[in-house]
């Protein structure tokens, strides 16, 4: 398959993958919440959203929007969208953060400010904002084995697919050539009679010519013959007219 092919596949199977069960989906996230809880709160990792690290520089999220810029756009939309879906604490930060763009243009000031605001009546801490991000981080785990099930179902049913319309192929292929042997044969076998029949009109033609020319001989020799025979009876009716005269 050319990599021209994989936009149109890409998204195909893109489109398999966000017809989601509803059910599937609220009972895969409680039990993501239930093991998340289960556990303490993760460290920061190269993999935790950089919207956690409040007290940064900003490098992080530099680094991030780098890195994003190499992903598939729609792939990238679709993961967002389906991990943001779950209302947490975190989702509740990146939301007040982003309310808060066009008053505070610095990333890393305007995370401060938002976790200040989300976190200040005492109801949400970093630790509840991390568990939360275990718990995102759990649902996007789900859906890569998710998305690489509804691709490897894609893959073995088109490469099936793909393969049994070149087996039909390869059978007309192996068909039309006994059907080409069995013309060319036949072909053949009219050559042969055609060129049999050839020099069987040849011989019939040259007889008939002989017969033509031995009937036009017969002919000539009658009517010498007649001829012949009338100058005799001709001659000898004058040589009795004289003598009985």
């Amino acid at each position: 398959m050319s990599d021209a092919s994989f936009p149109g596949l890409g998204k195909k199977i893109l489109g398999l993958f966000v017809e989601t069960d509803e059910a599937r989906e609220e009972a895969g996230s409680a039990q993501a919440q239930t093991r998340a809880h289960a556990r303490p709160p993760a460290k920061a990792s190269p993999t935790t959203p950089a919207v956690v690290s409040v007290s940064g520089s900003g490098s992080s999220v530099a680094s991030n929007a780098t890195a994003a810029a190499s992903v598939d756009p729609e792939m990238l939309a679709t993961l967002q969208k389906k991990i943001n879906a779950r209302s947490t604490p975190y989702v509740t930060l990146v939301d007040t953060a982003q309310r808060l763009v066009g008053v505070i243009p610095d990333e890393a000031t305007r995370l401060k400010a938002a976790f200040a605001m989300v976190c200040g009546d005492g109801s949400r801490s970093a630790a509840s904002i991390a568990q939360a991000i275990d718990v995102h981080l759990a649902d996007l785990e789900g859906e890569r084995i998710r998305f690489k099930n509804v691709s490897n179902d894609q893959m073995v049913g088109m490469a099936a697919d793909l393969r049994k319309q070149a087996s039909a192929l390869v059978a007309q292929g192996a068909s039309n050539t006994a059907e080409v042997e069995r013309m060319q044969a036949a072909i053949a076998s009219l050559q042969s009679a055609m060129a049999k029949n050839a020099a069987q009109a040849r011989e019939l033609t040259a007889a008939a010519d002989k017969s033509e020319a031995d009937i036009k001989a017969v002919c000539l020799a009658f009517d010498r013959a007649v001829e012949f025979v009338k100058s005799d009876l001709v001659g000898k009716k004058a040589a009795l007219s004289a003598l009985l005269a």
